[in-house]
């Protein structure tokens, strides 16, 4: 039964964490945490746990800060007994699974908003970034356009807000700051993010031909030079 768009369906508990739900469209039923943002660890485990235990109804699973969104299959089910299927369900098991590490080039140099970013932090450009590049990030989900990656793990003191006056157009490959995240501009977009970097168009496609990185994996930048980023060539494999 088609229901209406954002419609509200009775909350459930999952995971230790009560959720409300609504019947986002036509296939998709959309998990709000209610109350504080669960841990990431939470939001992966339950999504992984749902897209095994839910097997053909189920297409795919989509973490965000704290919500899941449930494609499903329509053939299959709806939202309503999808809801009832998730009530009944046992807790996830508390079992962990691995994760991949990335290493990504940036070039520093070619970061028009370093001005501001060493304003806030009161370091110095070398100082701010060797805290970039020292951190270990891990993505906590994508968005607001196809592939763009927000990275948990930002050092505090280089936390910056967005631009008060966002741009019309931020290059592929764009690393920024926004808040206490970091992340990368997956394809040309407005954005409001303080640009630092930007990563080789060359791996980034690499990056997307690979279906990575995903939620929950492990990100480590690397600084290349102007030159290098310029002349940037993928190995032959």
């Amino acid at each position: 039964m088609h229901l209406p768009t954002n419609m509200e369906l009775p909350s459930l508990r999952l995971d230790r964490v009560r959720w409300a739900c609504f019947a986002q469209t036509e296939q998709v039923l959309l998990l709000t945490a209610q109350g504080p943002s669960p841990p990431l660890e939470t939001l992966l485990q339950t999504a992984n746990w749902l897209e095994y235990a839910l097997g053909g109804s189920l297409m795919e699973c989509i973490p965000a800060v704290n919500s899941l969104a449930l494609v499903f299959d329509p053939a299959q089910t709806d939202h309503q007994a999808l809801v009832q299927q998730l009530a009944e369900m046992p807790e996830a098991p508390l079992a962990s699974r691995s994760y991949r590490e990335w290493k990504i080039p940036v070039c520093y140099d070619v970061g028009p908003d370093w001005e501001e970013v060493l304003s806030t932090s009161g370091l110095s450009r070398a100082e701010a970034m060797e805290r970039h590049t020292q951190a270990r990030y891990r993505m906590a989900l994508m968005g607001f356009v196809p592939g763009f990656l927000y990275l948990d793990g930002l050092p505090e003191v280089l936390s910056c807000p967005r631009k008060a006056q966002p741009r019309l157009r931020v290059p592929m490959g764009a690393v920024g700051i926004g808040g206490n995240q970091t992340g990368i501009y997956s394809l040309p977009s407005p954005g409001g993010w303080q640009l630092i970097g930007q990563v080789p168009e060359n791996f980034l496609a690499r990056l997307h031909a690979e279906a990575g990185p995903q939620p929950g994996d492990y990100v480590q930048f690397y600084s290349i030079p102007r030159s290098q980023f310029k002349t940037w060539k993928e190995p032959k494999v």
